[in-house]
C-alpha cells in the first residue's frame, strides 16, 4: 500500500514539475516579448492634472523638540527647521516646466501659521510661490482650545 503512494505521489511531483517548467518557459517567452516592445507616453491631457500633498514637519523637513536647544529670532524663541537631504533636488522635480503640466503641489501642516510660513520657507525658499495651497492648523475647522494646544490628537 505504502508504494503505491508513493509512486502516485513521485509521478503527481513529476507531472506537476513538468507542467511548473513549461509554464516557467512561456512565461519567459512572453516577457521577453513584451519588453521588445517600445515603451509610449501618454500625451498629457488637461483633464488629467494631479495634486499632490505633502506633509511638512516629520517628512519634508525635520524640527527638533522644544527640549533642543532653540534660535532666538528677534527675542523669540523658535524651532529651526532642518530640510530632509536632497530636498533642492525634489524641488527642481516638482516645480519643472515639464512636471508642472501634469502636478499641482501644495503642502499642509498640523503646526500653526507662523510656524507653518517658517518651515515653507525652509523647504520652499524661492519656489513657495509656486505652491498652489499651503495649509496650517487655521485650515482645520479646530476650536479655540484645540487651536492653542501644543499637540493635536486625531482619532480615525
Amino acid at each position: 500500500m505504502h508504494a503505491i503512494i508513493r509512486a502516485a505521489t513521485r509521478s503527481t511531483f513529476k507531472t506537476r514539475s513538468n507542467a511548473d517548467c513549461q509554464f516557467r518557459a512561456n512565461l519567459h517567452k512572453t516577457s521577453a516579448a513584451y519588453s521588445e516592445l517600445p515603451s509610449h507616453s501618454l500625451p498629457p491631457t488637461p483633464f488629467a492634472k494631479k495634486l499632490l500633498v505633502l506633509d511638512l514637519n516629520g517628512t519634508l523637513l525635520f524640527r527638533p523638540s522644544w527640549s533642543q536647544p532653540l534660535h532666538l529670532k528677534s527675542g523669540k524663541a523658535e524651532r529651526p527647521a532642518f530640510p530632509r537631504p536632497f530636498m533642492r533636488t525634489f524641488r527642481k522635480y516638482l516645480f519643472h516646466e515639464e512636471t508642472c503640466s501634469w502636478l499641482d503641489t501644495m503642502v499642509w501642516s498640523s503646526a500653526q501659521p507662523h510656524n507653518v510660513a517658517t518651515m515653507v520657507q525652509s523647504c520652499f525658499r524661492n519656489d513657495q510661490k509656486k505652491l498652489v495651497l499651503v495649509w496650517g492648523r487655521d485650515r482645520m475647522g479646530l476650536d479655540r482650545n484645540s487651536y492653542s494646544a501644543y499637540r493635536l490628537g486625531f482619532s480615525l
